[in-house]
Protein backbone atom coordinates (compact mmCIF):
# COMPACT_ATOMS: atom_id res chain seq x y z
CA UNK A 1 0.00 0.00 0.00
CA UNK A 2 1.39 3.47 -1.36
CA UNK A 3 -0.17 6.84 0.08
CA UNK A 4 0.67 9.81 -2.20
CA UNK A 5 -1.40 13.05 -0.53
CA UNK A 6 -5.12 11.82 -0.70
CA UNK A 7 -4.36 8.90 -3.02
CA UNK A 8 -3.92 5.23 -1.87
CA UNK A 9 -2.68 3.36 -4.08
CA UNK A 10 -2.30 -0.75 -4.05
CA UNK A 11 0.14 -2.90 -6.41
CA UNK A 12 -0.55 -6.20 -6.91
CA UNK A 13 2.16 -8.14 -8.07
CA UNK A 14 3.57 -11.87 -8.59
CA UNK A 15 5.45 -13.58 -11.04
CA UNK A 16 6.49 -9.75 -13.47
CA UNK A 17 2.05 -10.28 -13.45
CA UNK A 18 1.09 -6.84 -11.84
CA UNK A 19 -2.35 -4.90 -11.14
CA UNK A 20 -2.23 -1.41 -9.88
CA UNK A 21 -5.56 0.09 -8.05
CA UNK A 22 -5.55 4.23 -6.93
CA UNK A 23 -8.22 5.11 -4.65
CA UNK A 24 -9.52 8.55 -2.60
CA UNK A 25 -9.74 12.32 -3.35
CA UNK A 26 -8.30 13.99 -6.72
CA UNK A 27 -9.18 17.95 -6.83
CA UNK A 28 -11.79 17.34 -4.65
CA UNK A 29 -13.66 14.46 -6.46
CA UNK A 30 -13.79 10.74 -5.26
CA UNK A 31 -11.74 8.68 -7.73
CA UNK A 32 -11.36 5.24 -8.08
CA UNK A 33 -9.60 3.52 -10.85
CA UNK A 34 -7.08 0.85 -12.03
CA UNK A 35 -3.96 2.43 -13.34
CA UNK A 36 -1.51 -0.82 -14.21
CA UNK A 37 -1.68 -2.91 -16.46
CA UNK A 38 -4.32 -0.39 -17.89
CA UNK A 39 -5.93 2.69 -17.12
CA UNK A 40 -9.52 2.35 -16.31
CA UNK A 41 -11.73 3.77 -13.77
CA UNK A 42 -13.91 1.70 -11.57
CA UNK A 43 -16.68 1.96 -9.33
CA UNK A 44 -15.07 1.27 -6.06
CA UNK A 45 -11.66 0.48 -5.17
CA UNK A 46 -11.89 1.04 -1.39
CA UNK A 47 -11.75 -2.77 -0.34
CA UNK A 48 -9.10 -4.88 -1.01
CA UNK A 49 -8.77 -6.07 -4.59
CA UNK A 50 -11.94 -5.47 -5.69
CA UNK A 51 -14.03 -7.10 -8.67
CA UNK A 52 -13.12 -5.10 -11.65
CA UNK A 53 -16.60 -3.40 -12.82
CA UNK A 54 -16.16 -0.98 -16.17
CA UNK A 55 -17.61 2.28 -14.66
CA UNK A 56 -16.02 4.70 -17.79
CA UNK A 57 -13.83 3.71 -20.68
CA UNK A 58 -10.22 5.70 -19.77
CA UNK A 59 -8.74 3.77 -22.56
CA UNK A 60 -10.59 1.58 -25.75
CA UNK A 61 -10.38 -1.73 -23.63
CA UNK A 62 -11.05 -5.23 -24.83
CA UNK A 63 -14.11 -7.29 -22.88
CA UNK A 64 -10.99 -10.03 -22.53
CA UNK A 65 -8.66 -7.22 -20.98
CA UNK A 66 -11.29 -6.57 -17.98
CA UNK A 67 -11.48 -10.42 -17.48
CA UNK A 68 -7.93 -11.08 -17.44
CA UNK A 69 -7.34 -8.44 -14.51
CA UNK A 70 -10.31 -9.95 -12.60
CA UNK A 71 -8.39 -13.51 -13.40
CA UNK A 72 -5.12 -11.98 -11.46
CA UNK A 73 -7.13 -10.36 -8.84
CA UNK A 74 -8.98 -13.78 -8.29
CA UNK A 75 -5.09 -15.63 -8.12
CA UNK A 76 -3.91 -12.49 -5.87
CA UNK A 77 -6.83 -13.02 -3.22
CA UNK A 78 -6.12 -16.48 -3.11
CA UNK A 79 -2.54 -16.02 -2.65
CA UNK A 80 -2.67 -13.44 -0.13
CA UNK A 81 -5.68 -14.68 1.75
CA UNK A 82 -5.30 -16.06 5.59
CA UNK A 83 -6.95 -18.88 6.86
CA UNK A 84 -9.20 -18.15 9.62
CA UNK A 85 -10.82 -20.39 12.53
CA UNK A 86 -13.52 -18.88 14.46
CA UNK A 87 -14.52 -21.03 17.80
CA UNK A 88 -17.16 -19.62 20.22
CA UNK A 89 -18.49 -18.26 22.60
CA UNK A 90 -19.99 -21.39 23.59
CA UNK A 91 -18.39 -24.84 22.08
CA UNK A 92 -21.05 -27.93 22.58
CA UNK A 93 -20.17 -30.33 20.19
CA UNK A 94 -22.90 -32.93 19.03
CA UNK A 95 -22.03 -36.93 19.77
CA UNK A 96 -23.10 -37.75 16.15
CA UNK A 97 -22.71 -36.48 13.11
CA UNK A 98 -23.92 -37.41 9.31
CA UNK A 99 -21.22 -39.50 7.90
CA UNK A 100 -21.54 -37.67 4.35
CA UNK A 101 -21.40 -34.50 5.51
CA UNK A 102 -18.06 -35.23 7.16
CA UNK A 103 -15.86 -32.47 6.04
CA UNK A 104 -12.53 -30.72 8.07
CA UNK A 105 -14.03 -27.47 8.51
CA UNK A 106 -14.90 -27.20 12.89
CA UNK A 107 -17.96 -25.10 12.87
CA UNK A 108 -17.77 -22.09 15.89
CA UNK A 109 -19.59 -23.79 18.10
CA UNK A 110 -18.02 -26.86 17.57
CA UNK A 111 -20.99 -28.98 16.81
CA UNK A 112 -19.25 -30.85 13.86
CA UNK A 113 -16.48 -32.06 15.90
CA UNK A 114 -16.96 -35.93 15.27
CA UNK A 115 -17.04 -35.04 11.72
CA UNK A 116 -13.99 -33.23 11.54
CA UNK A 117 -12.28 -36.26 13.74
CA UNK A 118 -13.61 -38.97 11.49
CA UNK A 119 -12.06 -36.82 8.63
CA UNK A 120 -8.96 -36.00 10.34
CA UNK A 121 -9.01 -40.08 11.37
CA UNK A 122 -8.88 -40.89 7.57
CA UNK A 123 -7.44 -38.03 5.51
CA UNK A 124 -4.30 -37.31 8.78
CA UNK A 125 -3.91 -40.34 11.05
CA UNK A 126 -0.44 -38.92 12.21
CA UNK A 127 -2.47 -35.85 13.40
CA UNK A 128 -5.40 -37.74 14.81
CA UNK A 129 -3.05 -40.28 16.99
CA UNK A 130 -1.57 -37.35 18.05
CA UNK A 131 -4.37 -35.63 19.80
CA UNK A 132 -5.46 -38.90 21.28
CA UNK A 133 -2.12 -39.56 22.46
CA UNK A 134 -2.70 -35.55 24.11
CA UNK A 135 -5.19 -36.16 26.02
CA UNK A 136 -4.31 -40.17 26.43
CA UNK A 137 -1.70 -39.09 28.73
CA UNK A 138 -4.21 -36.99 30.99
CA UNK A 139 -6.09 -40.44 31.38
CA UNK A 140 -9.00 -40.07 28.29
CA UNK A 141 -9.01 -42.00 25.64
CA UNK A 142 -11.20 -40.84 22.58
CA UNK A 143 -12.77 -43.09 19.88
CA UNK A 144 -14.60 -41.90 17.08
CA UNK A 145 -16.31 -44.54 14.42
CA UNK A 146 -19.32 -45.67 12.68
CA UNK A 147 -22.39 -46.28 14.94
CA UNK A 148 -25.50 -48.19 14.24
CA UNK A 149 -27.78 -46.47 11.25
CA UNK A 150 -24.49 -45.58 9.61
CA UNK A 151 -23.56 -42.30 11.74
CA UNK A 152 -20.46 -40.82 13.17
CA UNK A 153 -20.25 -41.09 16.84
CA UNK A 154 -17.55 -40.42 19.33
CA UNK A 155 -17.34 -41.11 23.06
CA UNK A 156 -14.26 -41.14 25.58
CA UNK A 157 -13.00 -43.46 28.07
CA UNK A 158 -12.38 -42.01 31.68
CA UNK A 159 -11.76 -43.99 34.15
CA UNK A 160 -13.27 -46.98 32.95
CA UNK A 161 -16.76 -44.70 32.06
CA UNK A 162 -17.58 -44.85 28.67
CA UNK A 163 -18.89 -41.25 28.08
CA UNK A 164 -20.63 -39.67 24.87
CA UNK A 165 -18.45 -36.44 23.49
CA UNK A 166 -21.67 -34.26 24.02
CA UNK A 167 -21.80 -35.25 27.63
CA UNK A 168 -18.41 -34.69 28.49
CA UNK A 169 -17.09 -31.90 31.05
CA UNK A 170 -16.93 -28.57 29.31
CA UNK A 171 -13.34 -27.71 29.66
CA UNK A 172 -12.99 -30.96 27.89
CA UNK A 173 -15.42 -30.38 25.15
CA UNK A 174 -13.47 -26.68 24.61
CA UNK A 175 -9.99 -28.43 24.54
CA UNK A 176 -10.70 -30.91 22.33
CA UNK A 177 -12.31 -28.65 19.53
CA UNK A 178 -9.14 -26.32 20.33
CA UNK A 179 -6.99 -28.87 19.98
CA UNK A 180 -8.43 -30.31 16.58
CA UNK A 181 -8.72 -26.53 15.41
CA UNK A 182 -4.78 -26.31 15.27
CA UNK A 183 -4.37 -29.26 13.88
CA UNK A 184 -6.29 -27.71 10.70
CA UNK A 185 -2.62 -25.31 10.58
CA UNK A 186 -4.99 -21.94 10.60
CA UNK A 187 -2.73 -18.65 9.73
CA UNK A 188 -5.58 -17.16 12.89
CA UNK A 189 -7.24 -18.82 15.27
CA UNK A 190 -9.73 -16.34 16.99
CA UNK A 191 -11.28 -17.53 20.39
CA UNK A 192 -14.48 -16.15 21.65
CA UNK A 193 -15.01 -16.81 25.63
CA UNK A 194 -11.47 -18.42 25.55
CA UNK A 195 -11.78 -18.86 29.67
CA UNK A 196 -15.39 -20.18 29.48
CA UNK A 197 -15.12 -23.41 32.05
CA UNK A 198 -11.14 -23.55 31.80
CA UNK A 199 -9.08 -25.04 34.19
CA UNK A 200 -5.13 -26.20 34.75
CA UNK A 201 -5.46 -29.87 33.37
CA UNK A 202 -6.84 -28.46 30.23
CA UNK A 203 -4.27 -25.79 30.03
CA UNK A 204 -1.67 -28.36 30.04
CA UNK A 205 -3.23 -30.57 27.37
CA UNK A 206 -3.32 -27.08 25.54
CA UNK A 207 -0.22 -25.63 26.10
CA UNK A 208 1.86 -27.42 23.41
CA UNK A 209 -0.85 -26.79 20.52
CA UNK A 210 -0.73 -23.30 21.55
CA UNK A 211 2.98 -22.68 21.15
CA UNK A 212 2.53 -24.45 17.38
CA UNK A 213 -0.08 -21.50 16.35
CA UNK A 214 2.02 -19.10 17.42
CA UNK A 215 4.93 -20.50 15.65
CA UNK A 216 3.07 -20.97 12.55
CA UNK A 217 0.38 -17.93 12.90
CA UNK A 218 -1.41 -16.41 15.88
CA UNK A 219 -4.06 -16.62 18.38
CA UNK A 220 -6.33 -13.76 19.51
CA UNK A 221 -8.33 -14.74 22.41
CA UNK A 222 -11.04 -13.13 24.62
CA UNK A 223 -10.38 -13.86 28.13
CA UNK A 224 -12.36 -12.11 31.18
CA UNK A 225 -9.82 -13.55 34.03
CA UNK A 226 -5.99 -12.66 33.15
CA UNK A 227 -4.84 -15.23 35.88
CA UNK A 228 -6.08 -18.13 33.06
CA UNK A 229 -3.28 -16.58 30.51
CA UNK A 230 -1.03 -17.46 32.87
CA UNK A 231 -2.27 -21.40 33.14
CA UNK A 232 -0.26 -21.38 29.85
CA UNK A 233 3.19 -21.25 28.87
CA UNK A 234 3.69 -19.30 25.68
CA UNK A 235 7.03 -17.68 24.83
CA UNK A 236 5.11 -14.62 22.88
CA UNK A 237 2.06 -13.02 24.88
CA UNK A 238 0.34 -9.87 25.49
CA UNK A 239 -2.68 -8.89 27.16
CA UNK A 240 -5.10 -5.84 26.42
CA UNK A 241 -7.52 -4.75 28.04
CA UNK A 242 -10.69 -3.35 26.34
CA UNK A 243 -13.58 -1.76 27.88
CA UNK A 244 -16.71 -0.84 26.09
Amino acid sequence: MQKNGKIYRQIFEDGGRKVAIEYGVLDGSRISRVMEPFELAIKNADILMPQVDVAEHVSILADEEVEEVNRLLGEFRKTFSLKAILLGPYIDPKTFHDAAKATGVLKPDGSNLVGVLARLALKAPDAYDRLRASFRKKGIKLAVGLARGGVLAGVAYIGGAKIPISRLPCSLKAALALATAVIAKPDLLLVDNFDYCFNENVAEILSSYLNEQISRGQIVAEIHRPDIAELFKIQYKSILSVSL
